[in-house]
């Protein structure tokens, strides 16, 4: 799966991507796609520093049941939401999140809060993955 961004004025876009993908490729036009209003600015680097911070923190290789297109909407929702920071803030704490991650890559261990980095046993589960993460070790 990948994600398609699309800039340039609202109306255009909407036109646009209704019929085609960011590619320029013609969409299935049975595909349905949602669409939510974002009440914030958000930014290019704000979204790019959500994706390769706390979104890099929690998201898994794909899986149809636990971590999928649909769960990876949601977490976009989610951080375009009003509350997105303070989500983000709670996934950076989370001991068992934060294990999972520097289960399948050592140096996310970089976006974890400073209190885990901490953790002996997060640190040693992010070394034992990628040798550098220790770097990130406090």
């Amino acid at each position: 799966d990948k994600l398609e961004l699309l800039f340039g004025e609202k109306q255009l876009l909407s036109t646009y991507a209704r019929a085609y993908r960011a590619t320029g490729d013609q969409r299935k036009p049975s595909a349905q796609h949602s669409q939510c209003k974002v009440e914030r600015y958000v930014s290019l680097k704000d979204l790019v520093d959500w994706i390769c911070g706390p979104l890099a923190i929690v998201w898994r290789p794909y899986c149809l049941i636990n971590s999928n297109c649909q769960h990876y909407a949601r977490d976009l929702i989610h951080f375009l939401s009003q509350d997105g920071a303070a989500f983000a803030q709670l996934l950076c704490r989370d001991r068992e999140v934060v294990l999972s991650a520097v289960q399948c890559e050592g140096q996310r261990l970089c976006y974890a809060h400073e209190s885990l980095q901490d953790d002996r046993a997060l640190v040693m589960a992010a070394v034992s993955t990628d040798g550098l993460a220790l770097r990130f070790a406090s």
